[in-house]
């Protein structure tokens, strides 16, 4: 846990994007608030934190995949006026690794 709280402070991102590991971040020291209502966004001071699922644990194609997580961004209010890709955000992919 010290080791996300370390490399969150570094990377400071404005989203996080949980693959499957959103636990994790329920317990940061800080609470988590609801953005909107997707059940799905939440912000923890200046950064939000999108509970999704890893890419890989169903299959999806890629494009719905995307769509639902720009839904989801759009729905929540947290895309910026420029663009509503995340490649206009700074953001963080947080995934399981080795399970």
């Amino acid at each position: 846990m010290d080791l996300l709280k370390e490399l969150m402070l570094l990377i400071d991102p404005e989203i996080v994007l949980c693959g499957g590991t959103f636990g994790l971040f329920e317990k940061l020291s800080e609470p988590l608030k609801p953005i909107g209502d997707t059940g799905f966004v939440y912000s923890t001071g200046k950064t939000v934190v999108i509970d999704y699922w890893h890419p890989a644990v169903f299959s999806y194609p890629d494009k719905m995949c995307y769509y639902a997580l720009c839904t989801l961004i759009q729905k929540a209010g947290i895309s910026n006026q420029r663009s509503t890709h995340l490649a206009a955000h700074h953001v963080c992919y947080v995934g399981k690794i080795g399970f």
